[in-house]
């Protein structure tokens, strides 16, 4: 960060950005946020972001519920998939999301009701 701050009026920012944006998800909000802070423009740092994401990747391949549906029926299928089971995954999940558990990764934050919604709302009682 001293070195930035040193240096950010005779670097090529645009040239830095362009480089950063090769770099991964990690590096590129670190460098976001030492620019936030030292004030220098982070606006296409947060766009890279944005496209790198993965909302970018599910805008990209649009999978509907019918195709991933057919995906899983393909699948070996030891026990049924219903939408109880899912109810039950997601309560356990969600107390261990609750207390913080390290196992569980996620790009973007969801509320809970938002996803016992989609679960509700599943067009299938059983797989």
């Amino acid at each position: 960060m001293e070195k930035l701050s040193l240096y950010k009026g005779s670097l090529d920012l645009q040239k830095m950005t362009e480089y950063l944006g090769k770099m991964s998800l990690t590096t590129i909000k670190t460098f976001g946020f030492l620019f936030d802070l030292l004030g220098i423009d982070s606006g296409d740092l947060y766009n890279k972001v944005k496209l790198k994401g993965t909302d970018a990747y599910f805008d990209k391949y649009q999978l509907g519920l019918n195709k991933i549906v057919s995906y899983v029926q393909q699948k070996e299928i030891r026990r049924p998939i219903t939408k109880a089971s899912i109810q039950t995954n997601w309560k356990v999940i969600a107390t261990e999301k609750e207390q913080g558990m390290g196992q569980i990764y996620y790009y973007k934050q969801v509320e809970d009701n938002q996803i016992e919604e989609l679960i509700n709302s599943l067009p299938f009682t059983i797989l």
